[in-house]
């Protein structure tokens, strides 16, 4: 369900009222409830529906779901949000959990973020502002882009223009802001320095070199501890001030413990054992005066954080613009995301370019079609639109912050990332949009599925098994999988292994980790936007998203390699054997066999291998990246997923040299260390014990179009959801 752009508050505000008289809150103190109970009465269900968009039923259900949860959690809006409301509605979201839940259980005021001490937003853009009336000698910036990542009217690039103010910009790419710096200083990249720094406050984590230095740039800790003290230096450089930072605060005492705490990546040391205890207020009747109605008849445009990009300090990496973002599968461009009742309203197709105004400026974007937006609204992301920032970002797509107002209309609220009124108008122009997906919906076929909580409490039904689509059975790639009434080849004799993969949908996020890690591991190319276009990607593994087809807000993320059949189609067709079955059941691609035919890729019903159209270049220092122990591919050769058959290789020589087979989680492929959220795993499926074979016993677990009889050893389990 989604509501209109500003009313969440009157959602949130209506639930604290029926919470309350269903007896909720009785341990708040009575003057304080009473009080509450005065300011929210205005807000009942019968206003919900007109004020935020939202039908009854759905606001009974939201309710219901509160009541009966042992421990509820309620999160407040995003920064794609409307902003009018943010202050007033993060109050009612903290109102709501404290109502629900007195001690606040899923609250830790121990541990607070470090980000908390940051300037804010508003404070960046009044000092900017400030320069102009109150003109400073010299500005430092280190590694930020305020000129791109700021609204326009924030006088961030005329506060860089004074002739008076010396401007450094600490940067090792030539971003907006540098251009309008005065001196551009080199520093060292993460992966070559001695750092220390707290994403929480007492967890701190350590950085240190991870590879040669490739420039003589220096650390910029080194910069400011020679700039602060010349030649009375107290220390040698940075890292030896660093080591006696840390034995001054308690973190190490001696030479062990610096080994140990870089080896580990940090330490934790509590800060605070307390228990944080607020008072309520009773000035909480004055937030809730200025609520804003909902805006049902005007768009408004909403600028929301990327995943891939964050505010845009990432889009200099060209495997970020290359992988496609999770909703949308679309690379390299920043359409605007546009329902279909909107779309249909303005005469607008998928790919139409139109012109969206606001009373602060205009830019042209490509519409996507979405139902994950509200009819009225448009959505954006943020992190593309650079006019530098390396030849990978600039020109690349739209920045949606020159349709953004950089005043503080609030004082509790900061700058807004949405604006209205708006207006999109169709300019006569259509772009071919960089997407990699084929479909959206998957048309009945046994691809990415889901079952509900229900059907899996009931257990798993034992219908009757046969050779259709529906009824055909789950057929592991080992010999107890052929049935000869099913089967016309017999089965393959693996040796002590048959690698497989178990991925739990109900894990993966579609966040694409796995992906970029493949394209590390594997030396894969970025073949650009024109390359996406024309089909000719070289992701080895890409995270697919499909929409149920009855409901278009439930999605399903399911991460697509080589499934190494027992079967495998593109075995059989390759005139020179260039796909070739293993001992140990992985599907090698030979690519000194390899002629170019296609017929494999032809045959292959998943569409996971990749032809390789181009002639790679890696100039210095790019060449430092590709790993050594792949093979760097030419022009002509089709590739595809080896299940890390290098990493594989590493863990039989060291099985060998101690006289043993390998262990269960000794082998983990690129793909599989890097999932977040555990949602990949691998092992044998030939050692009964394994964590992969005890999971295929799974009521979930599903071959993906397994009814082809291709028997993938890449095993699914299906994602589990809750009816609405």
């Amino acid at each position: 369900m989604s509501c209109t752009p500003g009313g969440e508050t009157v959602i949130v505000l209506s639930l604290i009222n029926e919470v309350l008289k269903l007896g909720r809150g009785q341990h708040l103190p009575e003057s304080f409830r009473s009080l509450l109970v005065r300011t929210i009465s205005p807000y009942t269900r019968i206003d919900v529906t007109p004020h935020s968009g939202i039908s009854a039923e759905h606001f009974q259900m939201l309710l219901s779901r509160l009541m009966e949860s042992s421990r509820p959690l309620i999160l407040g809006t995003g920064t794609g949000s409307y902003g009018g409301n943010d202050f007033q509605t993060h109050v009612a979201v903290n109102l709501l959990n404290l109502i629900l839940d007195p001690k606040l259980t899923l609250f830790d005021f121990v541990n607070r973020h470090r980000v908390e001490i940051a300037a804010k937003r508003a404070e960046v853009i009044h000092f900017f502002k400030a320069l102009k009336k109150e003109p400073a000698d010299l500005l430092l910036i280190n590694n930020t882009n305020p000129a791109f990542s700021l609204p326009a009217g924030s006088g961030v690039k005329d506060a860089l223009k004074e002739k008076s103010l010396f401007v450094v910009s600490f940067t090792n790419v030539l971003d907006e802001t540098a251009q309008y710096a005065d001196l551009i200083f080199p520093t060292a990249l993460p992966l070559e320095t001695w750092d220390e720094y707290e994403g929480k406050l007492g967890i701190g984590s350590t950085l240190q070199p991870a590879m040669g230095r490739l420039t003589p740039a220096p650390a910029i800790g080194d910069v400011f501890l020679e700039a602060a003290f010349g030649y009375d230096l107290l220390v040698d450089n940075f890292k030896t001030y660093l080591f006696k930072h840390l034995i001054q605060k308690g973190a190490i005492r001696d030479q062990k413990d610096r080994i140990q705490i870089f080896r580990q990546g940090g330490t934790h040391h509590q800060k605070s054992s307390g228990r944080w205890y607020g008072t309520v207020s009773d000035t909480v009747a004055d937030v809730f005066d200025s609520i804003k109605t909902s805006l049902d008849s005007e768009l408004v445009f909403m600028a929301a954080p990327s995943v891939r990009f964050f505010d845009g300090r990432s889009s200099y990496m060209p495997w970020l613009s290359e992988i496609p973002d999770p909703l949308t599968k679309v690379a390299w461009h920043t359409p605007v995301l546009v329902h279909p009742e909107t779309m249909a309203k303005n005469g607008l197709s998928q790919g139409d370019v139109v012109q969206i105004r606001s009373q602060w400026g205009e830019l042209e974007a490509p519409v996507y079609e979405s139902q994950g937006v509200r009819a009225n609204a448009l959505l954006m992301s943020i992190g593309q639109g650079h006019t530098a920032f390396g030849r990978y970002a600039q020109g690349m797509g739209l920045n949606p912050n020159v349709l953004l107002s950089s005043e503080i209309k609030h004082p509790l609220n900061g700058p807004e990332f949405s604006v209205h009124p708006v207006s999109i108008q169709k300019t006569g122009q259509t772009i071919k949009l960089a997407h990699t997906d084929g479909s959206r919906i998957q048309y009945g076929r046994k691809i990415a599925l889901s079952v509900s909580l229900d059907e899996l409490k009931r257990g798993k039904s034992h219908e009757k098994q046969g050779l259709t689509m529906k009824d055909f059975p789950l057929t592991l790639p080992l010999q107890e999988g052929y049935d000869p009434k099913r089967d016309f080849y017999p089965p393959h004799d693996h040796k002590d292994y048959r690698w497989s993969m178990v991925v739990d949908l109900d894990k993966c996020i579609g966040c694409s980790a796995c992906a970029a890690a493949c394209y590390a591991e594997n030396n894969l190319g970025v073949v650009g936007i024109d390359g996406i276009r024309d089909g000719r990607e070289m992701a080895w593994l890409q995270v697919e998203r499909y929409l149920d087809h009855e409901a278009s807000n439930k999605i399903v993320f399911l991460p697509m390699l080589c499934q190494h059949c027992d079967n495998a189609p593109c075995e059989s067709v390759c005139p020179v054997f260039a796909p070739h079955h293993s001992k140990e059941g992985i599907n090698n691609q030979i690519y000194n066999r390899c002629i170019g035919t296609r017929f494999c890729s032809q045959n292959c019903p998943y569409k996971v291998r990749r032809f390789n159209w181009f002639d790679w270049q890696w100039p210095t220092p790019l060449n430092l990246q590709l790993n050594p122990e792949v093979t760097v591919r030419s022009k002509g050769v089709m590739e595809k997923c080896s299940f890390c058959v290098q990493r594989i290789k590493v863990a039989h020589g060291v099985a060998k040299d101690e006289n043993r087979m390998i262990k269960d989680g000794e082998v983990v492929p690129a793909c599989v260390q890097t999932c977040p959220t555990g949602a990949l795993l691998f092992g044998n499926l030939m050692d009964k014990k394994s964590w992969v074979r005890q999971m295929v016993r799974d009521p979930r677990a599903y071959q993906v179009m397994g009814y082809l009889n291709t028997k993938p050893a890449v095993i699914y389990l299906k994602k589990v959801v809750q009816n609405i």
